[in-house]
């Protein structure tokens, strides 16, 4: 098997369970933009409201 399509795979595992477990994929978008914070030249705009988060650097 290729990497290619063991990444795919692993992918694939992954969005089963968040599919599972909102609060998962939820810790994983903080954990995003905590990265994104750490940029400097990173703009974010969050719509809290319809909780949208958009950015550019």
């Amino acid at each position: 098997m290729d990497a290619e399509t063991q990444a795919y795979e692993q992918r694939a595992k992954a969005a089963a369970v968040l599919e599972g477990h909102p609060a998962l994929l939820r810790l994983a978008e903080l954990e995003t933009l905590r990265d994104l914070a750490k940029n400097a030249n990173a703009r974010l705009y969050l719509d809290l409201e319809r909780g949208r988060v958009s950015h550019d650097e």
